[in-house]
């Protein structure tokens, strides 16, 4: 499902999207800074309300790469039980939130119109199913053999992307296909909570509620900022900085009509800046502490 996804937000692409690059200038390097603000007002949150130790702190507010971040923060000593509840509950309550910001600050009927003019509901034709399993085994394939991160999304997206972006096809993914995506999407999420005790939960939820709102926050501003000094709306910039998963707000940009491979690039920009930033940071903010956060 998770490459069917990718898919879906290749072929929302098309080749005048490669026109638009040149509005990115800005918005694109604002994610580096975007980012650094969420990490440190994360970091200092979980540290001086949550009370967690400074490497649990630093790893559980990072603004992305939740797989990353346990991995990453278990190498160093972090709590990875929180990290991993921190962030699942960060992708969670921001994906609950977003689709309300949106509607909040589009309108409903704007919002509303857009949705159910996305993609017509159809019965997908033969040669459709065929560009779809194909994109989907043979992007996520490739991208695994190059070692790509989110090899099941990542691939199929670029390679149904390439292949809208050359004209070879302009197959379509039926709404249906997208719904069913949406609703699989959203079952996962709640299902990373599966094991962990109610009270525990709860406790994350509450917590993860103040650091969801100060990227939220965040994100506004960012957002707000942006869409003044570009041409880009509000919304799309929005959506391109909101701290959630690259499929849940991809799958929003594809349901309001917003141009996907600007939310998908400022998405893959931040998850980057996270994994390859994160390490060489700890290492140059933690150079002489300790692992447990006692110094």
């Amino acid at each position: 499902m998770t490459a069917t996804i990718g898919v879906a937000l290749g072929a929302s692409l098309r080749p005048e999207a490669l026109d638009r690059l040149e509005a990115w200038a800005i918005t694109l390097p604002g994610v580096l800074g975007f980012s650094i603000c969420c990490a440190v007002a994360g970091s200092l949150y979980f540290r001086r309300i949550t009370g967690v130790d400074r490497v649990t702190a630093y790893f559980a507010g990072m603004p992305g790469g939740l797989v990353d971040m346990v991995i990453q923060g278990e190498a160093k000593g972090a709590n990875t039980e929180f990290v991993a509840l921190v962030h699942g509950s960060r992708i969670f309550l921001v994906v609950m939130m977003v689709p309300f910001l949106v509607v909040w600050f589009a309108g409903p009927m704007e919002a509303a119109g857009a949705a159910s003019s996305n993609i017509a509901a159809k019965m997908l034709p033969a040669v459709d199913w065929l560009w779809l399993v194909g994109m989907a085994g043979f992007g996520w394939g490739a991208a695994a053999a190059l070692r790509l991160p989110a090899a099941p999304l990542l691939g199929p997206m670029l390679g149904s992307a390439a292949v809208h972006l050359m004209g070879a096809s302009d197959f379509a993914v039926a709404r249906e296909v997208v719904i069913v995506a949406q609703v699989v999407v959203g079952t996962v999420i709640g299902c990373r909570f599966v094991g962990v005790a109610f009270p525990t939960v709860a406790r994350t939820l509450l917590v993860s509620g103040g650091y969801t709102a100060i990227l939220i926050a965040i994100t506004l501003a960012f957002a707000l900022a942006l869409s003044r000094v570009t041409e880009l709306g509000f919304v799309p910039i929005l959506l391109a900085y909101s701290p959630g998963g690259l499929a849940e707000m991809g799958l929003i940009a594809v349901s309001l009509q917003i141009e996907v491979a600007f939310v998908a690039a400022h998405h893959i920009a931040r998850v980057l800046v996270v994994m390859l930033g994160a390490t060489p940071a700890f290492a140059l903010l933690f150079r002489n502490g300790r692992p447990g956060g006692k110094s």
